[in-house]
């Protein structure tokens, strides 16, 4: 057993995608339930898995709720696959993209769905517009959460919005949603966006603990290597050659951990540092840089 509640986030591609065998991914899936791990998000965006039936009842059986989050049609799974999972999220780009998992959806009855998109400079007017075309589909469950920047390369500041883009994207979600009330909810990881925003249905954080990953949070790449979080690049073992209980007790992921939760100089002088605690400490550090990530001396872009 763990010392804290776990939520796992794990890609499973094909292994002709880079993906591990099914032999593997069966035997992480035991890990985790032998660890009560309560709750996986299975992220599946290269093509179909063979097996994902089994990691699933494997996790189900430890007593994890389990959501698959399909990014394409190529990736969906058969309606006997799904019938096994508690929820299906349906990771999108854009409104396009949205309504090509739309179509491709044979669903079991009463599987909850919900939407994610990652926030940036560039798409928060797609966001509006993707949220529109959800509702219209009979979806009321939103998530917009942080970029994975284990398997991109791409330039943390292009997940900073600024304090206009924040206001403006205030005006229009609100007026698409406000209106519904709380029967439509709405999930967001940043913390500096999420107190942007005024709405029945906002998913609490009524008192923010800090960056959770490493603690509270896991992801586990398509090889099998395991990280505080998909935004935070620092691996913390390897689950085809240990267990995850093995990795979690490790002494580098305590002094990983122990950075994570330690409030950066930067922020040090900062009369809102006991409330925001740094922010996302996988935005900062890719923002700060290797030497600033081990000095820890780097704030959320997002700041």
């Amino acid at each position: 057993m763990l010392s804290a509640p776990l939520r796992v986030y794990w890609d499973l591609c094909p292994e002709n995608s880079g993906g591990i065998s099914a032999q593997a991914a069966e035997a992480i899936a035991g890990q985790l339930a032998s660890l009560r791990v309560f709750f996986v998000t299975l992220r599946l965006q290269d093509g179909k898995r063979d097996g994902l039936g089994v990691v699933i009842k494997a996790l189900k059986a430890g007593g994890s709720k389990v959501v698959v989050s399909v990014a394409s049609p190529e990736s969906m799974p058969g309606k006997d696959v799904l019938a096994d999972a508690g929820g299906l999220d349906l990771y999108v780009r854009d409104k396009g993209t949205l309504a090509e998992l739309l179509k491709s959806l044979v669903l079991p009855e009463g599987l909850p769905i919900s939407v994610s998109m990652v926030p940036d400079r560039s798409n928060l007017a797609d966001i509006v517009e993707v949220v529109k075309a959800a509702l219209d589909a009979g979806i009321k469950t939103f998530y917009l959460i942080n970029p994975d920047l284990v398997n991109s390369s791409g330039d943390a500041s292009a997940y900073a919005l600024s304090a206009d883009q924040r206001s403006e994207f205030k005006a229009a979600i609100e007026g698409v949603l406000e209106p519904l009330g709380s029967d439509v909810r709405l999930f967001v990881h940043d913390l500096f966006l999420h107190k942007a925003l005024d709405l029945p249905g906002l998913g609490g954080r009524i008192e923010y603990a800090g960056c959770q990953a490493g603690d509270a949070i896991a992801y586990i790449d398509k090889r099998g290597l395991v990280y505080p979080c998909a935004t935070l690049a620092q691996p913390l073992g390897d689950l085809t050659k240990a267990t995850l209980k093995e990795v979690w007790g490790s002494e580098h992921r305590r002094r990983i951990r122990e950075k994570l939760v330690t409030i950066p100089e930067e922020c040090a002088p900062c009369k809102e540092a006991d409330d925001c605690k740094g922010g996302c400490r996988g935005l900062a550090w890719a923002a700060g840089g290797q030497e600033n990530m081990e000095s820890n001396d780097s704030k959320d872009p997002n700041c």
